[in-house]
């Protein structure tokens, strides 16, 4: 889907804008040269964060429930596979990011570079639940692929409740498959 791609590649290359007009000390030299740039990328860059959650949501809901019926029966699977492709770039880009902050640290002192983590971030980070469990993030930005992570989660549970509750009460299914596929 091409405008499903554009928008993605736009709100992508905002966000990275938005991080970089905000975070670390190139914003105090980039601001001097490109007032105007840096303002609008602080002020509105994060406005692409919201479509990209849409649009994961739009395309989830697109796999699991085409028609509006729930294709969750196993949720624990579903939720694997979905981890699985997340956390193999997520923990690449956190372990540069780790990497990067301990040769900052080296250098120069920032209130953008975050302190050496502790075991407790290490875990909560590698099983996205930093923000759930109230830890200090690692890097800026990274607490999206949790949070993108956690709804993916919450929409498979309850697109699997759904199911198992119409395939108990089947009186309670609300859309007919076959008028479905019918009236598209």
């Amino acid at each position: 889907m091409p405008l499903i791609d554009a928008l993605k590649a736009i709100s992508c290359l905002l966000i990275v804008g938005h991080h970089l007009a905000l975070y670390g000390p190139m914003p105090n030299f980039a601001y001097p040269l490109i007032p105007n740039s840096i303002e609008w990328l602080r002020e509105y860059g994060r406005l692409a964060v919201p479509i990209f959650f849409v649009i994961s949501g739009f395309l989830s809901a697109r796999k699991l429930a085409p028609y509006g019926i729930s294709l969750v029966t196993d949720p624990i699977h579903i939720i694997k596979q979905r981890y699985v492709r997340l956390v193999i770039p997520y923990l690449a880009a956190l372990t540069l990011a780790i990497g990067c902050a301990a040769l900052a640290r080296a250098w120069m002192i920032h209130d953008s570079i975050p302190n050496t983590p502790n075991f407790l971030q290490l875990i909560t980070h590698i099983f996205l639940l930093q923000d759930l469990l109230n830890q200090e993030v690692l890097s800026a930005g990274i607490w999206f692929v949790a949070i993108d992570f956690q709804l993916f989660v919450l929409a498979v549970t309850v697109l699997w409740f759904s199911n198992r509750i119409e395939s108990r009460y089947p009186d309670l299914k609300l859309i007919n498959l076959n008028s479905s596929v019918e009236d598209s």
